[in-house]
């Protein structure tokens, strides 16, 4: 049910429902006292030549008309309210109409009996009450119906007006008569209209109190009861001065039609609401069909980083491997070194940049150290100063010296530091073109703070409460995709801690992040296992697509000892490796003809002890389907760009391991798994 003020609190309504019946009352007493001291208000005094039908005809096509329009509103809410008071105003019209023809002092109705007209009057009225005394006490039970059981009801609605109209015609004779000269309503009357209309209007207006008192309470009651009131008020009035002509009855007429019309504008302001609420969802709807289309380009932007991320790390690992090569060589001259060392510490940084393009397309999991904090905000800094300088941007270091380290992932703090130095240039280079930055660390307790504070507009008020949500962005389209924040918000909950953000007295905004202490210590690595002499010349197989990668494996392993043997597909790794045993296979997941787990199927069936020997080797592992294939394995992986100490010791532990018989796999085609991988 459409509620728009369902969240107001009972203690704020009570009272102006309260105002409201005591403006109810003193209007009622105020009415009934001019009746009774303005002789000019009371008796036979204002006779217009038809007056029925001037008051009546309007009345009737306006309860037509909003009779229908609650049918229509029935459509779409299936209520039992809407259909009943619908129902009921139509029939309230026909029997006015009924009052009209059933005058006995016009052209159209000659010889009619004088008494039957006042019978469809309290009947019209009586109808239309009761409308609005099943709408506010049941209006809210459910009763779906159908076009056609709606057309069958206005159908029911005209046969029962016949039917009364034909009953009262024929029981007028043996009943009191209603009125008597000159046109005023005798005592039977008003006692009988005076019960039937208080029992009825005491039961529609408490109605109308228990809707208005419920939390999930219609607002539309609230114009019930108020056209409820307006009926009452002027039949009130006709039965306390109860003289056709006079102006109490003219007023007893002319409620009808304005309590009509206060239902009519009830249905006009829910339409308003309706529309309003309509909008809200609608703009909703713009904003999550947005965010959609922004997730969906963001998982493209996923397997894209996945595949850039892999072919990258191929030509980087070559580069490393090689450096490495050099560096461990005696004879270069110091200028070369250093190159080489610069070549080195380049691809370091190269893969960093990999390894946060990862981190940006999905929650990767965290490489935690123990981390000096300062360190990584002076790391930051200085990356960041030169954009900072174009800015005009001064910044202001107060780092406390003597911070502990902490247990955290410096890649991921790195990229959430960067994200809120950006955030707070842009915003002070948007109103002041220069500004002031000021980085400060402190410690807690328990935990490390880093103070980011800018001196820039500040954040409004109205955006604090959604500076984290993910696509929310101040900026203008094409500069900001609202997801920096949002990640680093989950880069600090994911270290344990927290984020928040305040806007400074004066102007500018300060972002606060809090990272936990922690107990945990560094586990001293163990040293890599010796080699046995037995294996020092182990029979090896590499199976990567690379031609270059290969041949500086090749060397590599080939200096320490071993034999190597290289496959550039998976279909020529099966065949060496159904020919011979290999100690050591060095195995790819992405190969040109066939995914390196259809390799590691054939090795498991081989039943030769062989994948007790397997070494995978991946760029990456974005894919969810790679990532549990390697953990099923439970293999070894050198992830690339990977190392010469890495890959000695990785080798190193395989060959001190004892053979371990491997169980046979379960059937399963192997082409379908293939194509599931990819």
């Amino acid at each position: 049910m459409f509620t728009p003020q369902s969240g107001v609190a009972q203690s704020r309504r009570s009272p102006k429902r309260g105002s409201l019946l005591v403006w109810s009352m003193l209007i009622t007493l105020a009415y009934e006292v001019a009746l009774v001291l303005v002789p000019a208000l009371r008796g036979y005094r204002l006779p217009i030549p038809y007056a029925v039908p001037i008051f009546d005809t309007p009345f009737v096509f306006v309860a037509i008309g909003v009779g229908y329009l609650c049918l229509e509103r029935h459509r779409v809410r299936q209520d039992f309210g809407s259909a009943a008071l619908g129902a009921s105003l139509w029939l309230a019209a026909l029997l006015a109409a009924a009052h009209i023809l059933a005058q006995p002092d016009y052209p159209i109705s000659p010889g009619v009996d004088a008494g039957i007209a006042p019978y469809f009057f309290f009947l019209s009225y009586l109808s239309a009450l009761a409308g609005i005394g099943l709408a506010t006490q049941y209006g809210g039970r459910p009763l779906p119906l159908s076009d056609r059981a709606r057309v069958q009801i206005g159908i029911g609605v005209f046969v029962l007006s016949l039917v009364i109209v034909i009953v009262v015609v024929a029981v007028r004779p043996i009943l009191p008569s209603l009125v008597m000269r000159p046109g005023r309503l005798t005592p039977f009357a008003i006692s009988a209209a005076a019960v039937t209309f208080g029992i009825v209007g005491v039961w529609a207006l408490a109605g109308g109190r228990k809707r208005l008192l419920a939390e999930d309470s219609d607002l539309v009651a609230k114009f019930y009861v108020l056209a409820a009131f307006i009926w009452l008020l002027g039949l009130v009035g006709f039965l306390t001065h109860p003289y056709r002509y006079a102006v109490s009855w003219y007023l007893g007429g002319f409620a009808r039609p304005i309590g009509v019309a206060v239902v009519f504008v009830s249905l006009l302001r829910e339409q308003v609401w309706l529309y309003a609420e309509l909008r809200g969802n609608l703009q909703r709807l713009k904003e999550t069909q947005a965010q959609l289309i922004q997730a969906s380009k963001m998982t493209a932007l996923g397997t894209l980083v996945s595949g850039v991320a892999h072919e990258l790390n191929n030509p980087l690992t070559t580069i490393s491997l090689s450096a490495q090569l050099l560096q461990r060589q005696a004879d270069v001259s110091p200028e070369i070194r250093g190159r080489v060392d610069a070549i080195s510490d380049e691809c370091e940084r190269a893969s960093r940049i990999i390894r946060d393009m990862l981190t940006f397309a999905r929650r990767n999991e965290t490489e935690r150290r123990r981390i000096n904090l300062n360190a990584v905000v002076e790391a930051t800094l200085s990356r960041q100063a030169r954009a900072l300088e174009l800015d005009n941007i001064r910044v202001v270091k107060a780092l406390e010296p003597t911070l502990p380290p902490v247990w955290a992932d410096s890649c991921q703090i790195e990229q959430v530091l960067l994200n809120l130095y950006s955030n707070a240039a842009h915003a002070m280079k948007s109103t002041q073109g220069h500004g002031v930055l000021t980085v400060r660390t402190t410690r807690r307790p328990e935990e490390l703070h880093v103070e980011v504070t800018d001196n820039g507009p500040g954040i409004p008020a109205e955006h604090l409460a959604h500076i984290f949500d993910p696509f929310f962005t101040t900026k203008p389209a094409g500069e900001g995709t609202g997801l920096g924040l949002s990640l680093a918000l989950g880069i600090i909950a994911e270290h344990g801690g927290r984020m928040t953000v305040a806007n400074v007295p004066g102007s500018g905004a300060r972002f606060v992040i809090s990272l936990p202490l922690g107990l945990r210590v560094d586990v001293a690595a163990s040293p890599a296992p010796e080699i046995p002499s037995s294996v020092q010349g182990a029979r090896i197989l590499i199976v990567d697509d690379e031609e270059k990668l290969r041949r500086i494996l090749r060397d590599v392993l080939s200096r320490s000892g071993h034999r190597v043997e290289e496959a550039a597909t998976g279909h020529e790794a099966i065949a060496r490796i159904e020919r011979q045993d290999y100690d050591i296979i060095a195995l790819d997941l992405r190969l040109p003809d066939i995914h390196g787990s259809a390799v590691w199927r054939r090795i498991l069936e081989g039943g030769r002890g062989m994948a007790a020997r397997v070494i995978f080797i991946t760029g990456d592992t974005m894919s969810p389907d790679a990532q549990k294939f390697l953990e099923d394995a439970g293999r070894p992986v050198l992830r690339k760009p990977f190392t010469l100490d890495t890959i000695q010791k990785t080798i190193a532990l395989v060959l001190s391991q004892p053979p371990v018989m491997q169980p046979e796999p379960s059937p399963r085609n192997a082409d379908a798994e293939i194509a599931h991988m990819f």
